[in-house]
């Protein structure tokens, strides 16, 4: 065994390169998004829930040492209450009357995450979000949750959280993203859209080679 390709390698990284300079010329490529891979973290039915910091990736059940600081979504009742510090914003239908508090916008695929949306300003807390009109969240059904992070720099990051609500148990967190790029907007469910774009050229990448050795 020697130190260079085989061909057979060397073939699939050159059309590997080639896909990529395809997807950056079409706008496509988009390697700023952080993604979290499928995670499917479990949201209790009781008052306390869980925490998850898009930043730093961790979900916990326990109240978080940073609460009022930290870019933390706390999903309790099963998802269909939502609460949030500062530092991250959720989309939202409407402000509510009384506590000033939003209600968070179930988003849908190819939405727009950016400065086109609404955002709580603060700290949020949002029930009644669940129901069958446009915009809320359907129970047992995932949905987007659309959200702006403002950094301590003064930086924006625009990112999405998918879940699946529910009024009688517990729900789910499947998984997250956002764009690292300073006020950059991110597509519902990217990078889910440029992932499938880039398997559909895939196969003749990873196919077996047929020549015989």
């Amino acid at each position: 065994m020697n130190g260079f390709l085989s061909p057979n390698l060397t073939g699939m990284l050159v059309r590997l390169l080639g896909i990529g300079s395809f997807l950056a010329a079409a706008g496509l490529a988009h390697g700023a998004v952080v993604y979290s891979g499928i995670r499917n973290e479990v949201i209790p039915a009781n008052d306390t829930g869980i925490f998850v910091n898009p930043l730093s990736g961790i979900v916990t059940t326990v109240v978080p040492a940073d609460p009022d600081t930290g870019a933390w979504v706390n999903l309790f009742f099963g998802g269909t209450a939502i609460g949030t510090t500062i530092s991250i914003e959720p989309a939202i239908l409407s402000l509510a009357t009384g506590n000033g508090d939003g209600l968070v916008r179930r988003l849908y695929e190819a939405d727009l995450i950016g400065t086109g949306l609404s955002y709580a300003s603060g700290m949020n807390g949002s029930e009644n979000h669940t129901g069958s009109a446009v915009g809320q969240f359907q129970a047992n059904i995932p949905g987007y949750l659309g959200f702006r992070i403002t950094m301590e720099s003064g930086d924006i990051r625009y990112g999405w959280l998918r879940i699946t609500v529910n009024d009688l148990g517990a729900g789910t967190l499947h998984d997250w993203a956002f764009e690292d790029v300073n006020g950059t907007p991110i597509v519902v469910p990217e990078p889910g859209l440029s992932l499938l774009f880039i398997l559909a050229f895939a196969p003749p990448i990873f196919r077996r080679s047929r020549k015989s050795s």
